[in-house]
């Protein structure tokens, strides 16, 4: 019987193999370099008062300058090692199945250079939005000072709410020091600006809209060992299909493991036509071709419809696959689908049984 691995087992060596390297260390020391010499100007723009125009860009532009040399460090770790990590896939799919795999073509070529070309734009992306916001941070604090400027005679004889330039920029400063904006700034900013200087101070300047819809914000020593993991899984998820097609293959296996998300859960050990040419199979779309999102631990197997059929497995499997209402949470209930014993866990169950799974194991590290 074809049986995913458990994600705390190797995939071959393909799942256990996107390791933390020294080449992914040293991005990520350049990035957080990067992230203290950004935190540092802003920092120091904090304790001039009043914050000036022309001081403002000057320091938005040092800022510009240091994102670009990110971007620019990124892309020549991207360049290098996705395509080590193509390679190792694709010998390490061959071993798994046992057979030989085709040299390295000119189509592997074109497949791995628009995988870093999009895994750069993405990055570009992500990074541009780290100055305009921390321009608007700037425009906040300078307009709250300015508005405070001309009503600072009233505020000192208690006529109106606020506060006073100099505390404004105290509060300022004390926000981006703690890492939490004081609660008297609500009496000055915007409820938005003050979500936004929060953030500042936490050090998340970056915003990336996710595939869920969502939109979140990291800090950048987060961001880059997701964006280092990330772009590893997709250039071996990349070099898996690839294989797959190179060897004649058109089906694969989605692994299972206990504790997967809610947006893995109903993928778990489905499978799926590559080219949807394969009759009775489900197309394997982009919604449902892993990773679905950073630190996917989920896993693409070429699987033969020979090897299913003579496991007594095809069936089940197929079946299992092309029911949307039905999903395993755990390689017990996957056993279970693919002999025929079960049609699987009800979704919502599925995935209640996965967060608990995760929870109890996030109580017990």
């Amino acid at each position: 019987m074809t049986v995913p691995p458990e994600y705390s087992h190797s995939h071959g060596d393909l799942s256990a193999g996107i390791v933390w390297t020294p080449e992914d260390e040293a991005l990520l020391k350049f990035y957080r370099a990067s992230a203290k010499r950004i935190q540092g100007i802003v920092q120091n723009t904090a304790s001039l008062t009043p914050w000036r125009e022309a001081y403002m860009r000057a320091r938005l532009d040092e800022i510009k300058s240091i994102v670009g040399q990110m971007s620019e460090r990124h892309r020549i770790w991207a360049n290098r090692e996705l395509g080590k990590e193509y390679r190792k896939a694709r010998t390490q799919v061959g071993q798994d199945l046992g057979i030989a795999v085709p040299p390295f073509s000119d189509i592997d070529r074109g497949a791995l250079q628009v995988l870093v070309e999009s895994t750069l734009v993405a990055n570009v992306e992500a990074l541009n939005s780290v100055v305009p916001a921390l321009e608007q941070i700037f425009i906040a604090a300078r307009q709250s000072i300015i508005t405070s400027e001309q009503l600072q005679g009233q505020i000192a004889e208690g006529l109106v709410q606020g506060l006073l330039p100099r505390d404004i920029a105290k509060g300022i400063r004390r926000a981006l020091q703690t890492g939490k904006a004081p609660d008297e700034l609500a009496r000055t900013m915007r409820p938005e600006d003050l979500a936004r200087l929060d953030r500042v101070a936490k050090g998340q300047l970056i915003e990336i809209r996710c595939r869920d819809g969502v939109t979140r914000h990291y800090n950048i020593d987060y961001y880059s060992k997701m964006v280092a993991k990330s772009s590893r899984s997709m250039a071996a998820a990349e070099a898996t299909l690839r294989t797959a097609v190179d060897t004649g293959m058109d089906l694969v296996q989605i692994s299972v493991h206990a504790g997967a998300c809610p947006m893995c859960v109903p993928i778990q050990g489905q499978i799926y036509s590559i080219s949807g040419q394969t009759p009775g199979w489900p197309l394997l779309t982009p919604a449902v071709r892993t990773p679905l999102h950073p630190w996917c631990g989920h896993w693409m197997l070429p699987v033969s419809t020979e090897i299913l059929k003579a496991e007594g497995s095809y069936d089940e499997l197929q079946k299992f696959s092309n029911d949307p209402a039905h999903a395993v949470a755990n390689i017990t209930d996957y056993e279970k689908v693919a002999s025929g014993t079960s049609a699987g866990v009800p979704k919502a169950e599925a995935i209640k049984m996965s967060e608990d799974f995760a929870l109890a194991r996030k109580k017990a590290a």
